[in-house]
């Protein structure tokens, strides 16, 4: 029992040394440190103590096809030509064009170019952190006197009549 105990103290020394200073790397740099070649600890186990599945360290990714390349050539294109094209305008062109396409490869082809439609994003009205913001001064203004008002002026929509039926001054 004794020596199963510190045969399993060993091992655990032994993967706490191999796992030095493997904590904050991407999978990629993590696929790469597999040692198949390594004497004391497995590729299962090596994989189990990276966070990283066994398939995922086989794996291979295919390249993109030839069709999917001469669409990513078009795209390029036409969008340094109209950069304010989004997937669906440029679905719609490349369908008219003869392709065969539809919005999800065509946003997946843009993704991987690093191409996204140039439009006013929300929020575009904010102030920025170093304008100076001045204050309303009419707002606690009571307004007493109607100077001359017409008939047109008095139901016209930009001059609202509040609950005491006095106007209150448009909103310019």
């Amino acid at each position: 029992m004794r020596a199963s105990l510190y045969q399993q103290i060993g091992q655990l020394k032994v993967e706490l040394d191999w796992m030095e200073k493997k904590w904050d790397l991407t999978v990629e740099e993590r696929r790469g440190l597999i040692e198949a070649e390594h004497e004391k600890i497995s590729v299962r186990r090596q994989c189990e103590l990276l966070g990283i599945s066994r398939s995922g360290l086989y794996y291979k990714a295919r390249g993109e096809n030839g069709y999917n390349l001469q669409l990513m050539r078009l795209i390029d294109e036409y969008y340094t030509r109209y950069p304010f094209y989004g997937v669906r305008r440029l679905t719609g062109w490349l369908k008219n064009e003869g392709y065969k396409v539809n919005h999800k490869r065509v946003k997946r082809l843009m993704r991987e170019m690093g191409l996204y439609a140039i439009y006013p994003k929300p929020g575009l009205s904010k102030g920025g952190e170093g304008h100076k913001k001045y204050p309303y001064l009419l707002k606690c203004l009571l307004i007493s006197i109607i100077i001359s008002f017409s008939m047109t002026t008095l139901y016209h929509p930009y001059y609202p009549i509040n609950i005491t039926g006095r106007h209150r001054s448009p909103r310019w």
